[in-house]
């Protein structure tokens, strides 16, 4: 990354929500990214992320294929699950919301750790 000119200080591809890079039709998601919500704040590096920002970016590809113009960005939304013997509590997060981030820790449930078997099943099919 260093040789091509794409990772600045700290080893990281900085890039905006489009998630582009200086070079045409070069885009870069995910951990090697850095991507700063605020002044202090960058957007985590977690796969849920790194899933909205591929999502982001396919979209671009194929209005470009298509011909057609594309407003879509990485909306910055996501979530995790953390989970606590037969239960899992989930944290949500909304990079970009106004005025400020949100993060919010919903209590550990049951029913947040069938969530969080769904959600890995659905990764599982559709990823793998």
């Amino acid at each position: 990354m260093y040789e091509s000119g794409l990772a600045q200080e700290g080893g990281y591809i900085p890039v905006k929500r489009d998630c582009k890079t200086p070079y045409d039709s070069v885009y870069a998601i995910g951990d090697v990214t850095t991507m700063m919500v605020t002044d202090k704040i960058a957007v985590p590096k977690a796969g849920i992320f790194a899933e909205g920002q591929g999502v982001a970016v396919a979209r671009d590809i194929i209005s470009k294929i298509k011909q057609k113009e594309n407003h879509d960005i990485f909306d910055g939304k996501g979530g995790c699950f953390v989970e606590m013997g037969n239960t899992a509590g989930y944290v949500y997060v909304d990079m970009f919301a106004e005025p400020n981030p949100i993060t919010r820790l919903d209590e550990p449930a049951p029913e947040h750790m069938i969530e969080k078997e769904k959600f890995e099943q659905e990764r599982i099919a559709k990823w793998l």
